[in-house]
C-alpha cells in the first residue's frame, strides 16, 4: 500500500501550485473548510457504527478535496456552455480546497490519533489491545 500511495501523490501533487489560492481566494478556502467539516462529521457519524474498540482515527483522513475535482467546472462549461463564464473561478476555488485539504487532512488526523491514544479509545483500548494480543498468541 505505501508504495501505490506514493505513485499516486506525485501526479496529484505536481498539478498543485499555492498560486491558486491567490486565484480561489476566500471562495476556495470556505469551501475546503466546509469539505474538511462535513467529511469530519460523517465520518464521526460512522465511526459510532462501529464497536467501541475498532473505532480509529484514519477516517478522519478521508476530509479532502480530490484535486482532480478540478477538471469538473471545465468538463461541466463543455457540456453546457452557459457555464464557462463560472468555470475558471469555480476551478480556481476548487484547485484552493484540494490544497488546503491536502495540508490540513494530515494535522486533524494526527490530532485525532493522539487523542485517542491519549484516552485510550477505540483501537487503543484495553478491551482492543487484548483482543489483539489474543489473536497473536492464537496464530502463533
Amino acid at each position: 500500500m505505501p508504495i501505490i500511495t506514493f505513485f499516486m501523490m506525485i501526479p496529484i501533487g505536481a498539478g498543485m501550485s499555492l498560486k491558486s489560492i491567490a486565484l480561489g481566494g476566500v471562495g476556495g478556502v470556505v469551501l475546503a473548510i466546509i469539505s474538511a467539516l462535513s467529511a469530519f462529521l460523517f465520518y464521526f457519524l460512522f465511526q459510532l457504527t462501529l464497536p467501541k474498540n475498532k473505532r480509529n482515527a484514519m477516517g478522519a483522513a478521508i476530509g479532502t478535496t480530490a484535486a482532480n475535482a478540478t477538471s469538473v467546472p471545465a468538463s461541466l462549461a463543455e457540456v453546457d456552455p452557459a457555464w464557462q463564464s463560472a468555470a475558471s473561478t469555480a476551478t480556481a476555488q476548487l484547485a484552493v480546497a484540494a490544497i488546503v485539504t491536502a495540508f490540513t487532512a494530515p494535522i486533524i488526523t494526527s490530532m485525532c490519533d493522539k487523542h485517542m491514544r491519549k484516552k485510550k479509545l477505540g483501537i487503543y483500548s484495553d478491551a482492543a489491545i487484548a483482543e489483539r494480543e489474543a489473536k497473536g498468541k492464537q496464530g502463533a
